[in-house]
């Protein structure tokens, strides 16, 4: 993945067991799927994150949600819109999938913005609410 390891690291830990445990699961399908696509199994591998994102989007949302309403995290709202958008991404290719089937096209798109997710939102907009539910937990 373009910037980041292929390699889980240490500062991409929230300091969270249970927030960094899901994002480990999510950081090991994503780099799978970038791998499989430089080795013709990306249709493969496209289907298996799907299937992990499935049930990944709304246990994790829900767990992340679910620990910022007890902190109290001021910016819980603007976080749950991104998670929404994410939600309406994830439709839109779950959509395109059922229609056109896996192909090397869309696992490259998957791909891109999954990583993008991982840049953008993870190690961005996740890492600020960390300070806040740290002070929280004191």
């Amino acid at each position: 993945m373009d910037n980041l390891s292929n390699k889980w690291k240490v500062e991409y830990e929230t300091g969270i067991p249970e927030i960094d445990s899901q994002h480990k699961q999510l950081f090991t399908h994503i780099e799978t799927l970038s791998l499989a696509i430089y080795s013709n199994s990306a249709k493969k591998e496209l289907v298996t994150l799907i299937n992990f994102l499935r049930n990944y989007i709304s246990w994790h949302f829900s767990t992340e949600e679910s620990l910022m309403m007890q902190a109290h995290y001021p910016d819980i709202h603007k976080h749950t819109e991104i998670h929404r958008s994410f939600e309406k991404f994830f439709q839109k290719i779950e959509s395109e999938l059922s229609q056109k089937g896996a192909d090397k096209y869309l696992a490259i798109e998957v791909e891109n913005k999954m990583h993008d997710w991982w840049v953008n939102h993870i190690l961005q907009i996740d890492m600020k609410y960390v300070p806040f539910m740290k002070d929280h937990n004191k």
